[in-house]
């Protein structure tokens, strides 16, 4: 598999999809950075549930460590009674 190649100002998908926008037409490069921003939200959320999902499978043997307190047997307490 190859990588995907990348695309620059000068690249022929520009000149096909916006030709305003190597003009400056301000409503072009408003209409692209409205684009670049919304997926550059996804990929962080994405990024945020995949770091949530290392972390939980991080954390998760610690709760399989815990267990429930042994209970004292009656009559005998550890702990000081005050009277």
């Amino acid at each position: 598999m190859s990588p995907l190649p990348s695309l620059t100002a000068g690249a022929p998908q520009v000149h096909m999809q916006f030709p305003q926008l190597l003009i400056g037409d301000p409503t072009y490069i408003a209409i692209v950075d409205g684009l670049v921003s919304q997926q550059a939200a996804m990929i962080s959320y994405i990024d945020n549930f995949l770091l949530l999902l290392i972390l939980t499978v991080a954390v998760f043997p610690i709760a399989l460590l815990l267990r429930n307190p042994k209970i004292p047997i009656s009559g005998q307490h550890d702990a000081a009674v005050m009277e």
